[in-house]
């Protein structure tokens, strides 16, 4: 059994539609998907405000993979809980704008490490990209979980969209009410896009 899952806003195979984001905040100097602490001069706005697509109708996710992530409070609570310290949360804001509805139970989360974490020789890229870091197109994942040393959650340097996660943050969020998220096996997991 794997230590870590790729984080995934549900799980492989449930077909559920879930609400989708339209553009992200545009701050100047805040990328959520570097895997660094923003520059403290930077002002962010709080709360941070997001708008549902009307592209992407469906049910509310606890977590939305973009956007940050944004992650519902409780998810964040649960990281906490588990000795998480490489976090830095946002409050966030979202907006249905067709009918005016707001939440405000969620935070944007600038997950802090990037790690190459890929186990190369056991792992399978898409010949048509050579490049290995940051926006690879992972056919097959294995990981090298020694490599993330004592961290519980981190992006992948290899695919810095992918989210990893050590299953005691699985275990602590499958002991909750909230859910159904994706925790992907590495294995089964599908990094191309």
């Amino acid at each position: 059994m794997p230590m870590y899952y790729l984080l995934e806003e549900k799980p492989v195979g449930d077909t559920t539609d879930l609400l989708g984001l339209g553009p992200e905040p545009d701050i100047p100097g805040v990328d959520f998907m570097r895997g660094r602490r923003f520059d403290p001069a930077i002002v962010i706005p709080r709360p941070l405000r997001y708008e549902l697509s009307p592209e992407f109708p469906g049910e509310l996710p606890w977590f939305f993979k973009s956007g940050g992530p944004l992650m519902h409070d409780s998810i964040v609570e649960v990281l906490r809980n588990v000795g998480v310290d490489n976090i830095d949360v946002y409050d966030a804001l979202l907006v249905d704008t067709a009918d005016g509805t707001e939440w405000t139970e969620y935070k944007a989360v600038n997950i802090i490490g990037v790690v190459a974490a890929v186990d190369v020789a056991r792992s399978r890229f898409d010949p048509a990209h050579a490049d290995r870091l940051m926006t690879s197109r992972i056919e097959e994942l294995t990981l090298d979980e020694k490599k993330a040393g004592d961290l519980l959650i981190f992006r992948l340097a290899e695919k810095l969209s992918a989210i990893v996660v050590h299953e005691n943050i699985k275990l602590a969020i499958e002991a909750t009410d909230i859910g159904p998220l994706g925790f992907i096996e590495p294995k089964d997991w599908y990094g191309g896009i």
